[in-house]
């Protein structure tokens, strides 16, 4: 953002000044993860966080960092939400474990799928409508949390009609 460092710096940078090493990247990630937490603690004050920091591939396939900030939720301490994900995944265990309720989940859906549409609630289209499972989440991927979810929710219905 300022002119003057960016004159200097990075791609202007003379020689092997460019800040790049892994020992000074390293000490400039710790500097700034101390004063993204400081910011975090100062909007939530007590409340428990975790930042979780990986490897990500950009859309050009080049690997940039990506973070998850969560609030409480990561944290078996807040009893609500471990109680949804284990209900949640006691609900997947039930229906995929047996061959019969899953055969019945599918008929279910079936059975919705055609009453929506028939009804005019749903719109056909390519790749749309199509029969699913419900998928257990990973322990450390976030974003197969908020797949399942979204899983038990498109399959609400079919899902109550075989539990």
């Amino acid at each position: 953002m300022n002119e003057d460092i960016s004159k200097v710096c990075l791609n202007n940078a003379l020689g092997n000044s460019k800040y790049t090493s892994p020992d000074i990247l390293k000490e400039i990630l710790k500097i700034l993860a101390n004063e993204v937490r400081k910011k975090i603690r100062e909007k939530i004050e007590s409340s428990k966080f975790c930042i979780l920091v990986d490897e990500a591939l950009d859309e050009s396939n080049q690997e940039r960092m990506a973070d998850i900030l969560s609030i409480g939720w990561a944290s078996k301490d807040v009893h609500d939400v471990w109680l949804f994900f284990s209900k949640l995944s006691s609900i997947i265990n039930l229906v995929g474990a047996s061959p019969k309720r899953h055969s019945e989940l599918k008929i279910a859906q079936k059975t919705e799928i055609k009453e929506t549409l028939n009804s005019g609630e749903l719109e056909t289209g390519t790749g749309a409508n199509q029969i699913r499972t419900l998928t257990q989440p990973e322990a450390t991927r976030w974003s197969s949390h908020y797949s399942s979810v979204n899983r038990l929710i498109d399959m609400f219905g079919a899902t109550c009609t075989v539990l």
